[in-house]
């Protein structure tokens, strides 16, 4: 133990251990006696080649003497200080020689102190104890340094995770605002008109023909209809914003999912006497989330209906691939500027128009269909004449 030292300044040094390096066995003897006597443990090497043989990492202290056979004490420091993992172990020179030469040749190969011969243990413990201090305080600088490098780490992390909560929050923040945006308005409409109706039919039910209630009750209807297929839209829009939709993946026949999206909305096609077409070969099969898949074809064909001259037609087509299959929807609508093609295929704003009939939407029915058709591995692509009508052509992972 180190109790000849000022233990309250070399605290973490309780186990120091030294290098002798001299090849005079009466100085190496000296030399050792002292740093034994101080409490330090001690290995003594008579040569140079020795000395860079057992030089480790354990060392914290290195006395080298300068003039000896082989390699001298200028070569073995440089030895040393070449060593990244060594560099740091101060080298202290013993020497006979007080030249002024020697001393600053020593100090250029890396020596932080020189001993001149005879040896003397007040000098010895002075020295020891002096480059002990610096090394203790040289070695609480790097692990400060250590420290503070891993808390800038730490810091970048949660900086960069405070970004992606920000921005994810931001993004709930918009969808929140969107929603109210559709509560407030669009579910309205419909919502007043359910009231309006349900309030003639209590009032004057007794004063009505039977035909003129049953009117009532179809426009109740429809509007009932057309509220859910919102609400319907809205939650599974709401889910993929905030992450928590689930999407499955399975094999499916594709002219079935279709028959079951178009018996969803059999009752607005009547309405406008929409024709809707479906070659669809009953043996083809997608691979993905059959839901998701009847989402999209549902907001298509509901989106080409509300565009669509009464009498107008819908077809429906599905074509194998190379490892995808190709869904097409096409209608002789109205037709949509090149524009509002950009604007939904690019952004996540909502473009919203009056149907042909004087239909109200909220523009949500193809921003889910670009996220849903994504969500299943495909791309949506749109093509439109004003006039003329519209293509819309999305695909899906094949199942063969």
């Amino acid at each position: 133990m180190a109790s000849n030292i000022d233990k309250e300044k070399l605290g973490d040094f309780d186990y120091i251990k030294v290098l002798i390096v001299d090849d005079e066995p009466q100085a190496l003897k000296v030399l050792k006696y002292i740093l034994i006597d101080l409490g330090f443990d001690v290995v003594a090497v008579t040569d140079g080649k020795s000395a860079i043989e057992v030089c480790d990492i354990s060392f914290d202290m290195i006395f080298l003497d300068i003039m000896m056979p082989g390699l001298n004490g200028f070569e073995v420091c440089r030895a040393i200080k070449d060593n990244p993992a060594l560099r740091d172990i101060p080298v202290i020179f013993v020497t006979a020689v007080n030249s002024s030469y020697d001393l600053q040749k020593a100090f250029v190969e890396g020596a932080v102190d020189y001993i001149i011969k005879p040896i003397n243990r007040l000098e010895v413990q002075s020295r020891v104890k002096n480059h002990l201090t610096l090394r203790l305080q040289s070695k609480k600088l790097i692990q400060l340094n250590e420290k503070i490098a891993q808390s800038l780490t730490d810091l970048k992390f949660i900086n960069n995770e405070l970004a992606t909560k920000n921005k994810n929050l931001e993004e709930v923040n918009n969808a929140k605002d969107k929603i109210l945006s559709v509560i407030s308005h669009d579910i309205r409409t419909p919502s007043s008109v359910i009231f309006g109706y349900s309030d003639l039919l209590i009032s004057e039910l007794n004063e009505m023909q039977l035909e003129e209630a049953k009117q009532v009750a179809v426009k109740i209807k429809a509007s009932s209809e057309g509220l859910i297929r919102l609400l319907d839209n809205l939650l599974l829009w709401s889910s993929a914003q905030t992450g928590r939709i689930q999407v499955s993946n399975e094999s499916f026949d594709i002219a079935f999912a279709v028959n079951i999206a178009l018996e969803e909305i059999e009752g607005p096609a009547k309405d406008k006497n929409v024709e809707i077409i479906s070659k669809i070969d009953e043996e083809l099969k997608a691979s993905g989330d059959k839901t998701i898949f009847c989402t999209v074809i549902r907001n298509l064909i509901s989106n080409a209906i509300k565009f669509i001259e009464p009498g107008g037609k819908i077809l429906i087509t599905a074509f194998q691939k190379t490892e995808f299959v190709e869904i097409k929807v096409i209608d002789t609508g109205k037709g949509i500027p090149e524009e509002v093609i950009t604007t939904i295929l690019t952004t996540d704003s909502f473009y919203s128009s009056v149907g042909t009939n004087n239909e109200k939407g909220t523009g949500f029915g193809l921003q889910i269909c670009k996220e849903f058709v994504k969500l299943n591995g495909g791309t949506l692509t749109i093509e439109s004449k004003i006039g003329k009508g519209s293509v819309f052509t999305f695909t899906i992972p094949s199942a063969t």
